[in-house]
């Protein structure tokens, strides 16, 4: 699912980190491949473990369908959950509709 990020508010790609020396061999073929195809955002991140760990670590984009149309699309506007409200309509028929939570 997208993050939402309440600095910009708007929804962006939701990611997963990993050291890409400690994958499998499927999982480096994967890597590889879907790097190359640009199928992924790659993101160097910054260690925040031990000093003596040098070990490069990446942040790539989850390969969700949400995720695919936010990398072609970039981040979109969202907002805090959703809920169903009712409301009545000119007719005055009961109809359920989205509302932010807040």
């Amino acid at each position: 699912m997208p993050k939402f990020n309440p600095k910009t508010g708007l929804l962006e790609m939701s990611r997963a980190e990993f050291k890409p020396s400690e994958l499998g061999t499927l999982g480096r073929l994967s890597y590889t491949l879907l790097r190359a195809l640009g199928m992924v955002n790659v993101v160097a991140v910054p260690h925040k473990g031990k000093a003596t760990d040098t070990t490069p670590v990446v942040s790539i984009n989850n390969l969700t369908i949400i995720n695919a149309v936010l990398r072609v699309t970039g981040p979109s506007e969202g907002g805090p959950p959703h809920t169903a409200c009712a409301a009545t309509d000119p007719r005055g028929m009961q109809r359920l509709r989205l509302c932010h939570s807040l």
